[in-house]
């Protein structure tokens, strides 16, 4: 299976058609039987299968949108959508988390 046909998929919903210049451009190259993911200037991530690439690239996009950004904070939280509305009940790990 082509790569693109794993990857695209994953990742369609953040397509952009601006013009602004991508904050990063990492590249998925297949060698033998390995798959790595690479920026410029370091190898990032190495997956066994075509099936484990897409998570580790997912994971790797998310962290780099959340250290690029300073107003982003991790919230170990529960949430609820009803009637429309979202209600949050943050606690810390452990904690509870309930009405």
């Amino acid at each position: 299976m082509r790569m693109s046909k794993l990857v695209h998929p994953a990742f369609a919903h953040l397509e952009s058609h601006d013009a602004a210049t991508p904050a990063a451009t990492l590249t998925v190259v297949r060698i033998l039987d390995s798959h790595y993911v690479s920026d410029r200037e370091h190898e990032l991530l190495l997956a066994g299968t075509p099936a484990k690439v897409v998570p580790r690239l997912k994971a790797e996009v998310t962290t780099r949108a959340i250290n690029h950004h300073d107003h982003v904070r991790h919230v170990h939280a529960a949430a609820v959508a009803h009637a429309g509305r979202l209600v949050v009940f943050p606690a810390g790990s452990g904690g509870e988390k309930r009405c």
